[in-house]
C-alpha cells in the first residue's frame, strides 16, 4: 500500500511484500496450573514460582560469563585511566586556546 498522496509506500518493506517468520523460541515456562498471569488475580503462587525461575535464570547465565582475570581488569583499568587522562589534556588545551582567543578579540 502507499500513502494517501500516493509517494510514499506505508509498508516498511517499500511495498514489495515479505513472508511471515515464524517466532523465535523462548525458554519460558507458561504459568502451572491454578495460577493466572494478568492483574490482581495472580496468586501467591504464581509470584513465588515466577521469581525462582527468575532466579534459576539469572544463575544459569552467572556460569556463562567468562570473567577476566586481575591482570586484565588492571590492564584495562590502566588503558582507560590512560586515555582519559590524554582526553583531559586535550580539552584542558582547547580550552585555553579558546579562552585566550576571545580575550583577545573581545578584550
Amino acid at each position: 500500500g502507499s500513502s494517501s498522496i500516493g509517494r510514499v509506500p506505508v509498508s516498511k518493506t517499500g511495498g514489495w511484500g515479505f513472508e511471515s517468520l515464524l517466532p523465535c523460541k523462548t525458554h519460558l515456562r507458561w504459568p502451572t496450573k491454578g495460577t493466572t498471569v494478568t492483574g490482581s488475580n495472580e496468586t501467591k503462587e504464581g509470584l513465588i514460582a515466577r521469581t525462582r525461575l527468575f532466579v534459576r535464570q539469572v544463575i544459569v547465565e552467572l556460569r556463562r560469563v567468562v570473567w577476566p582475570t586481575r591482570k586484565q581488569v588492571s590492564t584495562y583499568t590502566g588503558v582507560v585511566l590512560v586515555f582519559v587522562t590524554v582526553l583531559s589534556l586535550i580539552v584542558a588545551v582547547l580550552d585555553f586556546i579558546f579562552g585566550k582567543g576571545i580575550l583577545a578579540i573581545f578584550g
